[in-house]
């Protein structure tokens, strides 16, 4: 488990600064972090404290074999940036995150890097010209863009979407679909297939 106060302290010597702390927790401001503000905790989700009235999540069992989506886990985050070799250092220098890929997403106008952040992949988009990647930052600024789960089955997922009216559209990348935000309350939400 992380050392709250370690890595607080690391944070202070990055000069990222602290957005709340409340002690066992915090949440790093993100403007020092390319509008991605991180909770640090060294909880574990399925095990609250005796103390709290936080409730535990499902176990993964649950989340793939009974939810209609058949969620098998987080694949990764996708941040757009405005510069990918300088969002790439910050993530080295921070996280010390290696690059496990690059793609281009001309789809998009984007160029994308995916880096290692513990056991999660952050995939970071630069835009490459005008284009969506373009539009979106200059309309919300460097930030998360989406989260995208791994699903058990897509057509499972998109049959039980369907049913409760929300679309799915082409995600960020080519195995992806994307919840229509403007069905999800304007979150986006992208699903791949696991493997």
């Amino acid at each position: 488990m992380p050392d709250v106060a370690a890595v607080r302290a690391a944070c202070d010597a990055l000069g990222v600064r602290i957005l709340s702390d409340l002690g066992h927790f915090f949440f790093t401001h993100p403007r020092d972090s390319f509008g991605v503000s991180w909770e640090v905790w060294a909880g574990d989700w399925h095990v609250p404290p005796a103390d709290s009235a936080f409730r535990p999540v499902h176990p993964d069992a649950y989340w793939r074999d009974e939810h209609p989506l058949g969620v098998t886990g987080l694949a990764g985050l996708r941040a757009a940036v405005p510069d990918l070799a300088t969002a790439v250092a910050f993530f080295d220098r921070v996280f010390g995150a290696s690059v496990a890929y690059r793609d281009t997403r001309p789809a998009i106008g984007a160029e994308a890097a995916g880096v290692h952040v513990g056991d999660t992949v952050v995939e970071l988009l630069a835009p490459t010209g005008p284009g969506e990647l373009t539009d979106f930052l200059e309309r919300y600024g460097p930030r998360l863009r989406s989260t995208v789960f791994e699903v058990d089955d897509l057509e499972r997922a998109e049959r039980h979407l369907d049913a409760i009216g929300i679309p799915l559209l082409d995600g960020d990348d080519a195995k992806s679909r994307l919840l229509a935000p403007d069905h999800n309350h304007g979150l986006r939400m992208e699903l791949r297939p696991a493997g």
